[in-house]
């Protein structure tokens, strides 16, 4: 149950009869208020998963449409390679999650493998935050070169997360930052690529190549860390490079704290001379006015924008009044996600400055961008 529930004297008694009719020796725990778990030995019920879904299906069932308290079941075949009642909450709590509401799911050997790959980069970034380096070789910077629409040339880039675990060789971010976002590991995350973009920033330059400026995704919880903007102006100076070499990417805060939060940071980075972008824009439920009020720099249409544009005249025409409002305002707009010649054509027609995108380049380790760039 997805919700603190106080146990009526009546409910347990049914709840108990309930399992014990069909697994005599099975245990019926109660650990926390919002779930119970059933242990059966297997080896004595050896059709005991057939049974439980059988279980459910005849009769659990009868007994939600008299009571209507919303629920999830899981079952597990073995929980062998839990280690302790912690590693056990957290796999009970990662595969709920996975489990629609008012059903059941049976989990096997494939979803354990999941788990423990899941626990295992988790380990990683506690690791890493805990070890506190910014030169962390486990944490590389990939990035995406960005053609300016004007010149015709490749000056800027975005930088990009990637993980290099010894267990699972290389790993993508949607299967990391979720985590590092859930348990507060995103922000050395984020240090250590701001601090190698800035180091790479600064061999290039000393190598004649001209880049204006590479930008880093930060998110909108990590600007609220005590003493956020003295780390980050002290890495940008300890690598030696301006500040206008360096941008920030954020997303649309969803509420006024958020709000708050980034008006401030940005309000500093203008100060220092950092461009800043706003990430993602089309993207759920954005505000207008507060983006304006934010005085940034570059806004970044997102990918399903240009997709649906590429599809819909009305679509079409609302991709080309945001751009246009934009561009009279003075940002600057990019697209992300470009991958034809129709659609480049499409986002040039719609006031791009900037383009993005597979049709330029795949994310590349950031050692490689020197031959995208031009020396001076």
């Amino acid at each position: 149950m997805d919700f603190e529930y106080v146990m009526t004297e009546e409910m347990g008694k049914l709840f108990y009869s309930f399992w014990t009719d069909y697994f005599r020796k099975g245990m019926l725990f109660n650990p926390s208020t919002s779930f119970f778990v059933l242990a059966v030995d297997s080896h004595n019920v050896p059709d005991a998963t057939e049974r439980a879904v059988s279980l459910i299906k005849k009769v659990f069932q009868k007994y939600y449409e008299e009571y209507k308290l919303p629920y999830k079941l899981v079952l597990f075949d073995h929980l062998d390679f839990c280690e302790n009642l912690e590693q056990f909450y957290e796999v009970f709590n990662y595969f709920s999650e996975k489990v629609a509401q008012n059903s059941y799911r049976v989990f096997g050997e494939e979803d354990y493998q999941t788990y423990k790959e899941m626990h295992y980069i988790k380990s990683q970034l506690k690791d890493i935050a805990e070890h506190g380096s910014l030169d962390d070789e486990r944490v590389l910077v990939y990035c995406q070169p960005v053609r300016n629409v004007h010149t015709g040339t490749y000056d800027t880039a975005e930088s990009l997360m990637r993980l290099r675990l010894p267990q699972t060789g290389l790993v993508f971010p949607d299967r990391f930052i979720p985590l590092a976002e859930k348990y507060g590991y995103i922000h050395r995350l984020s240090m250590i690529i701001l601090n190698k973009t800035c180091r790479q920033i600064k061999q290039m330059q000393d190598e004649g190549y001209q880049i204006s400026r590479v930008s880093v995704n930060l998110s909108v919880e990590e600007l609220g860390e005590k003493d956020f903007m003295e780390e980050f102006k002290s890495i940008v100076r300890a690598a030696g490079i301006d500040f206008h070499t360096i941008a920030v990417e954020f997303t649309e805060s969803q509420n006024d704290t958020e709000y708050e939060l980034v008006q401030e940071c940005v309000s500093e980075f203008k100060q220092l001379g950092v461009c800043t972008y706003l990430d993602d824009f089309g993207t759920g439920y954005s505000n207008f006015d507060r983006i304006l009020s934010l005085k940034l720099d570059v806004v970044k249409f997102d990918r399903s924008l240009l997709l649906m544009a590429d599809q819909d005249a009305n679509s079409r025409f609302m991709l080309d009044y945001f751009s246009t409002a934009f561009e009279r305002l003075g940002y600057k707009v990019l697209y992300e996600g470009v991958e034809t010649d129709a659609q480049e054509e499409l986002c040039i027609i719609s006031h791009a400055d900037y383009l993005q995108g597979y049709k330029f380049s795949k994310p590349i380790p950031i050692e490689e961008l020197p031959r995208f760039l031009t020396r001076g």
